[in-house]
């Protein structure tokens, strides 16, 4: 049986919040990053990039190329943040506004190639499914 998943408001900066996926009755990978001494800093890199996208509009942040376009069919895109390696997959839902829903943080540029791990893909790929069909029922 898989987990239920769901849209959180999430505070990634003092005046900004973001749709983050989660397991029902888990942390979501922001307050999980927010809540270890390990990963506060990739946690404060990854939150000004989402306010930046926030505050900007996430058409900006392709022309821009901080949201880079990883797949056609469920709109999968690679947040990056500024000269680091951190990355997040992040679903855009089509809507008007192509609201973005946050789903994961992994390292980018692994080894010369610079390619996504297929593994990372493949779990992009299946949450952001999970993503549009909360969008679509309203969970929120």
């Amino acid at each position: 049986m898989d987990t239920n998943y769901e849209i959180r408001k999430v505070k990634a900066t003092k005046d900004t919040l973001v749709n983050v996926l989660a397991k029902e009755g888990e942390k979501d990978f922001l307050s999980k990053l927010h809540s270890s001494g390990k990963t506060k800093y990739r946690a404060r890199v990854i939150a000004g990039m989402m306010e930046k996208v926030a505050r900007f509009s996430t058409d900006w942040a392709i022309q821009a190329k901080k949201l880079k376009q990883l797949t056609s069919d469920v709109s999968v895109f690679e947040l990056r943040a500024d000269g680091k390696v951190i990355r997040v997959m992040t679903y855009l839902h089509d809507d008007e506004q192509r609201t973005p829903i946050y789903l994961f943080d992994f390292d980018g540029h692994q080894g010369k190639g610079g390619h996504i791990k297929k593994s990372d893909l493949a779990r992009a790929k299946k949450l952001a499914s999970l993503a549009r069909g909360c969008m679509m029922g309203g969970t929120e």
